[in-house]
């Protein structure tokens, strides 16, 4: 599991970046709609490549 900060989130289409410790920039799509995230909110998450790129999957504890 890694630790990242939400740098952006658009609730609309439920996506948006995380930056990690080492100052990399992730997409994340929030699957669950009744999560709603916050510029500045701190998360765990795991990487994967989704479609020929990185995605992160959130975990919610």
């Amino acid at each position: 599991m890694r630790t990242g900060v939400v740098v952006s989130y658009n609730s609309i289409i439920r996506c948006g970046f995380i930056k990690d410790g080492n100052k990399q920039k992730i997409r994340f799509f929030n699957e669950n709609p009744k999560l709603v995230f916050k510029r500045l909110d701190v998360v765990r998450f795991s990487v994967g490549f989704v479609d020929n790129s990185l995605r992160a999957g959130l975990t919610v504890s």
